[in-house]
């Protein structure tokens, strides 16, 4: 009986050692999402938004929609065209942006990683744009749809090759706003000139954009308090949906502990 219980002992270790240092314990959820400084905003002034990625590992393409009414938002770029500015983890990489314009009260954006570029690990601002608050009220900024592509490399006699690009599941995270102020006229814009691009454009084959009716293919959540600064928020679970996987966790760790309290059991009774 006194090697059982030192068996028991060693199951519960083990247990205990899975479930707090194996690797299904450090994956982390997957987020896009859109960030202030403030939440409340005055009608006629600018404010940047923040298109965060958190937990990302390879990102090498991404693209998204982000839907809001035209009658209290305006969305600077809509008339000069490119509303969308590269964030800090694309500010050294070699880009391609295909899709970058206003349309419908919807913001549209693509960009992809170059080679020789290394693909994107972590968290960060991807992207962010401004836009200028025209009349009072509850406003949102909601993904309408979005894509994060990653793409892995391994070297093969010398040369880095790309392996199948695998899309990655994420939570997309709108952004609630709160409007005070006057009704106020869109900003003036003048038409601008696109940048110059190394690949021609018309390379490129960009995806068909769905009307402004169609309904979201995106179930947004709500994560970000009001007034949270611009900082990459912390990785949190989301509210929606039942948490199983923290739930099996659980369940493991406690017949873990279990097992190890029945073999402190077992070696103090027969010690004796």
């Amino acid at each position: 009986m006194r090697r059982s219980g030192k068996w028991a002992c060693l199951i519960g270790l083990w247990w205990i050692v899975v479930l707090y240092g194996g690797p299904a314990a450090a994956q982390d959820e997957v987020f896009i999402s859109l960030s202030t400084e403030t939440t409340t905003l005055q009608t006629g002034e600018f404010y940047e938004v923040q298109v965060l990625v958190e937990n990302v590992r390879d990102l090498w393409l991404t693209s998204f929609e982000i839907s809001y009414d035209p009658e209290q938002l305006y969305a600077v770029g809509t008339t000069s065209g490119a509303p969308v500015q590269a964030g800090p983890l694309l500010a050294d990489a070699d880009t391609l942006v295909p899709r970058n314009r206003v349309e419908r009260g919807r913001i549209l954006y693509t960009v992809s990683l170059l080679a020789p570029a290394e693909p994107i690990n972590g968290s960060g601002v991807i992207a962010n744009f401004r836009v200028v608050p025209l009349a009072a009220g509850s406003a949102q900024l909601v993904f309408r749809d979005a894509n994060l592509t990653s793409v892995t490399f391994q070297d093969s006699a010398g040369q880095s090759v790309a392996g199948e690009p695998q899309e990655l599941a994420f939570t997309p995270v709108l952004l609630d706003l709160n409007i005070q102020g006057d009704t106020v006229t869109p900003p003036p814009e003048f038409t601008a000139t696109p940048p110059p691009t190394s690949t021609p454009i018309n390379e490129i084959t960009e995806e068909p954009s769905t009307t402004a009716e169609a309904d979201a293919t995106l179930v947004n959540i709500t994560r970000v308090p009001a007034g949270q600064p611009t900082s990459v928020p912390p990785a949190v679970t989301p509210d929606s949906g039942p948490p199983v996987r923290s739930i099996v966790i659980a369940m493991l760790a406690i017949s873990g502990l279990a097992l190890l309290l029945m073999a402190i059991v077992y070696v103090r009774r027969y010690r004796r």
